[in-house]
């Protein structure tokens, strides 16, 4: 006999884990009791608050019935897991069965459509909302931003114009829209009408308006805002604050940047990697090297590096772009043992498997820097000429350093030509049987290959000879009296 749903909600309020949850869900199919159309959708619910989408679809799927309440539950888990292309397939099977719909279902799927830039399946969507009626603010912002994304502006604007309810969420989202399609002047004038009719902005809407000064390099228009939300006594939260650096980073005030920059609290990955390219595009190529030689710690591009230092010293680690934008500060100032050392630190990371635009600023780093033997094997490693590179790094009239082989052995790894790195690691082992660093690059490779017994061996070998691993990936330690030297900044990747 099934139990009655005040007996569920206490079986369910039991479920803290997704282990609970399974162990009592295996116990109500025991029991026959998962047959109960409102026991199925609590289910559904529950692995979808876990994140288990996969378990959610399966408890679904066996409910021969869906009512409304079901569907619109497997929607919202779909939702709010920005699992945004299977909602339209969830929302045209509902349709097929029922007739029933409400806002919140018409909000779920207009922002799948508008984050997979689907504008036919908007409009059909749009469509009904006309033939149910009665759309709330929420539906009407979903129409705005999803004709907005999919490059309609006009039709964008006309359901903004219908909308009576207008609040600030409703502006926010049609200045985005004129900012996202390249009419920044549009979003500024609409600014206007918003403050005309006393709808106070927020921090979204100010880091969009910050955003469309950043892109029409109107730095006055930006300062204004910067004022407006300090008088306004607006928080100056993550996303507004890069959103500042960011206009005076691209406008050239490389200064003003760094005081909006350091007035944050919580700094993310976005803000670290902002500062960081400010600096790099505001650099003085031509002075940088003198700058960093005579110690003089006001130079742009060792300043890039110094945040990178101090972001790997926090909790934020670098992504590939910070990665990228430090790479150029170094090919400014013809750093190659600096950019070396985070040649490194890109491939103990993975960066240079992940990202292509790594491997495209490393070429570009050591062409810069007039490393050409580096710079060929990283292309041809990348490319899969692999016996073209090891026998131009065997013909190369010096010793080619650690960062080389890594290059080269992560060419192997990604097309899987182990044998060839092998051979190539063992010569190196051979001409410098005291160097860990090359021991290290031989357990990578066969880490990446699965091949555990000789990972062990090289291990065993390193014990044996007294060997150790240097942590992090420095190429200097960092200089006793602090000198601003190429040293310092080695130390720093």
């Amino acid at each position: 006999m099934p139990l009655p749903p005040i007996h569920h909600n206490f079986f369910y309020s039991l479920c803290d884990n997704i282990n609970t949850l399974m162990e009592m869900h295996a116990y109500l199919v025991v029991q026959g009791i998962t047959r109960d159309l409102s026991c199925s959708t609590k289910l559904v619910s529950l692995y979808g608050s876990f994140g288990r989408l996969d378990l959610a679809r399966l408890v679904f799927d066996t409910i021969p019935h869906p009512d409304f309440l079901s569907w619109k539950v497997i929607i919202r888990w779909y939702f709010l897991n920005s699992e945004f292309r299977d909602i339209v397939g969830f929302y045209n099977r509902m349709r097929v069965c029922l007739k029933e719909c409400d806002n919140v279902v018409f909000s779920h799927v207009l922002k799948a459509c508008s984050e997979s830039r689907n504008f036919d399946e908007g409009r059909k969507v749009h469509c009904q909302i006309v033939k149910f009626g009665n759309p709330d603010s929420f539906v009407f912002t979903g129409l705005v931003d999803m004709y907005a994304k999919c490059g309609e502006i006009e039709c964008s604007r006309s359901v903004f114009d219908e909308n009576l309810d207008r609040n600030v969420f409703s502006w926010s989202s049609m200045i985005a829209g004129y900012v996202q399609n390249n009419l920044a002047q549009d979003g500024l004038v609409l600014f206007n009408r918003m403050r005309e009719e006393l709808i106070e902005a927020n921090q979204i809407t100010l880091g969009i308006l910050v955003d469309a000064c950043k892109k029409l390099g109107a730095l006055h228009q930006g300062k204004w805002f910067h004022g407006y939300l300090i008088k306004c006594g607006i928080e100056l939260g993550s996303y507004l604050v890069t959103a500042l650096l960011d206009l005076y980073a691209k406008c050239g005030v490389v200064r003003d940047a760094r005081s909006v920059f350091d007035e944050l609290h919580d700094i993310d990955i976005v803000s670290w990697t902002a500062m960081i390219v400010g600096y790099t595009q505001n650099g003085c190529p031509e002075e940088a090297l003198k700058l960093f030689l005579q110690k003089e710690q006001n130079g742009s591009a060792y300043e890039a590096l110094e945040l990178f230092h101090q972001m790997r010293m926090g909790s934020v680690l670098p992504d590939a772009v910070t990665l990228v934008s430090v790479l150029s500060a170094c090919a400014s100032l013809n750093a190659l043992q600096v950019g070396s050392s985070f040649h490194a630190y890109a491939v103990k990371r993975g960066l240079l498997s992940s990202n292509v635009y790594v491997g495209t600023a490393l070429l570009t780093f050591y062409a810069k820097c007039g490393d050409a033997e580096s710079a060929r094997v990283i292309f041809d490693a990348r490319a899969g000429r692999l016996k073209e590179a090891l026998d131009f790094i065997q013909k190369m009239p010096v010793q080619p350093d650690v960062s080389l082989f890594g290059a080269f052995l992560h060419g192997c790894g990604l097309h899987s030509r182990f044998d060839l790195g092998e051979l190539a690691i063992k010569r190196m082992v051979e001409l410098h049987p005291g160097e860990a660093c090359y021991y290290v690059l031989m357990c990578n490779l066969y880490a990446s290959d699965a091949r555990w017994s000789k990972l062990k061996q090289v291990r065993e070998l390193m014990k044996q000879r007294g060997l150790m691993k240097t942590p992090g990936c420095s190429l200097m330690e960092m200089d006793v009296d602090h000198d601003f030297s190429f040293s310092r900044a080695a130390s720093l990747a």
